[in-house]
């Protein structure tokens, strides 16, 4: 089972091997002190002979950066707030639209067994912040992840900043396989665990289980590497995750409906990064 931990609390590409880490001077775009508690901190756990991609997209203009450790070591491995490879890529989505832009960033995890025979599946922890220190929304997307065995869960845990709950920040959730013809998986969405209150999205097109603003996502899509435009579907998830309880962490996972079905998926955040005012 491949988990991985998003902390809001607080992607241009790098191979990622085990170097000797690199100092922030030695890239543009590190986050600062200041900007540390405004920050989303997105944990990929447990990742093993895998190839992850991570690209923030700045919503109306504003301008993500990103930053890359090994949270073992904390080893500093990348930080920029500019794509390094022109790629076209883009969103459609219910809440939020736009793609490519000088205002997005982009890392790449890179962790093959073949290369790293010694080591234990390791943990990796992406830094999202503004480039600039000014409030705006993002789009993250999330690529490579697949639930490989129909009964394997991929988990998540969301901490919300005090500046998120003033300012009722959105943060929704989106599943997908992209292309239902040659993939097998059914995915689902489940918010959040071991708490009072809980929803189950297995199906966008049935939103009256999926929570408050929700809709099917058929005729939505996704522009991925090579311009290759996926149509999202109703069978495809969404959710809608009320930031009402800061510093508090709560977590949910993606899985396979009734594990039944295994596959490659795309995992979309939509929030923002919320300074005081």
């Amino acid at each position: 089972m491949r988990q991985v931990s998003l902390f809001i609390g607080l992607l241009g590409i790098i191979a990622l091997s085990l170097v000797a880490a690199p100092t922030q001077a030695q890239f543009a775009g590190c986050i600062t002190e200041a900007d540390e508690p405004y920050a989303m901190s997105f944990i990929v756990e447990d990742i093993y002979d895998s190839l992850l991609t991570v690209t923030v997209f700045g919503v109306d203009g504003f301008d993500p950066q990103i930053e890359l450790r090994r949270t073992d070591t904390n080893e500093l491995l990348d930080c920029n707030n500019n794509t390094r490879q022109t790629q076209v890529m883009g969103f459609e989505l219910p809440t939020a639209q736009g793609g490519y832009s000088v205002n997005s960033a982009q890392t790449t995890i890179r962790f093959y067994a073949d290369e790293n025979p010694d080591d234990e599946p390791t943990d990796f922890e992406i830094i999202i912040s503004s480039a600039d220190g000014t409030s705006g929304e993002f789009v993250l997307l999330y690529q490579g992840a697949a639930i490989w065995d129909a009964t394997d869960i991929d988990q998540f845990t969301i901490t919300a900043t005090e500046a998120q709950v003033e300012a009722n920040a959105p943060l929704f959730l989106y599943v997908s396989n992209l292309d239902r013809e040659t993939i097998n998986l059914d995915p689902q969405l489940t918010f959040p665990l071991g708490t009072d209150f809980s929803v189950t999205c297995q199906y966008s097109s049935v939103t009256d289980l999926c929570g408050p603003n929700t809709v099917p996502l058929d005729g939505f899509n996704l522009t991925l590497d090579l311009m290759e435009t996926y149509e999202m579907t109703g069978y495809d998830a969404m959710l809608n995750i009320p930031l009402d309880i800061p510093n508090t962490p709560f977590t949910f996972d993606v899985r396979s409906i009734e594990s039944l079905t295994w596959g490659d998926y795309v995992l979309v955040v939509h929030s923002a990064i919320i300074y005081p005012e």
